[in-house]
């Protein structure tokens, strides 16, 4: 599970604040202006044979530059914060809370992105796939860099909406997360994104 805890701060982190002109639309779109978001989500992962292994859903939050909260709702509760500085990933059910610096969880992922105005071509080979079957606008990104915590991300459009994110890493694994009710720039209270441990919480720094 932290395995994918890893995965998804990385994921999120990796929306460029910078588009290189004409590499594609609706990336550009969706990322103009854009200052929060919040949504509620749906998380498949997928093995190498493409059979679905473990699902979850929850509601993520997102300030950009550097802040987000992902609150995992089902099949029990979850929370990842990352506050600016730190990534704090709870679960209630171990009173346990394991607390990183986020730069140490950006690494060699395109997570650097967030934070810089280089264009996302240095980081990354950006095509568009055009419309699928399913009805969504894709976008492909595939890292350059070697090291990076991904094989591709996949970014499903409908109009200028993010709609789905597919991660597929060294494994050959697939985690799909499927958003739905959102709300572009919505007045989200800055409390979401610090965390206090509560009382009694184990606390396990890894630095």
């Amino acid at each position: 599970m932290h395995r994918l805890f890893r995965l998804l701060v990385s994921a999120l982190l990796a929306l460029p604040c910078t588009q290189a002109a004409g590499q594609g639309e609706r990336l550009d779109g969706f990322l103009a202006g854009l200052d929060t978001f919040q949504a509620r989500f749906r998380q498949v992962l997928i093995d190498e044979e493409s059979k679905p292994v473990e699902e979850s859903e929850g509601v993520v939050y997102l300030q950009r530059p550097d802040r987000f909260r992902w609150d995992y709702t089902s099949p029990y509760p979850q929370v990842i914060v990352a506050d600016g500085a730190r990534v704090w990933m709870y679960e209630p059910e171990l009173e346990q809370v394991t607390v990183r610096p986020q730069d140490n969880l950006i690494g060699a992922t395109p997570a650097a992105l967030l934070s810089t105005t280089e264009p996302v071509d240095r980081r990354f080979a950006v095509s568009d796939q055009g419309q699928g079957e399913d009805g969504h606008g894709w976008m492909l990104l595939e890292p350059r860099d070697a090291d990076a915590s991904f094989v591709a991300i996949r970014l499903g459009f409908s109009g200028e909406s993010l709609r789905v994110m597919e991660l597929r890493d060294s494994f050959g694994q697939t985690t799909r997360l499927e958003f739905s009710d959102l709300q572009r720039n919505p007045g989200l209270d800055a409390g979401l994104f610090t965390f206090s441990p509560p009382a009694g919480t184990d606390v396990i720094r890894a630095e």
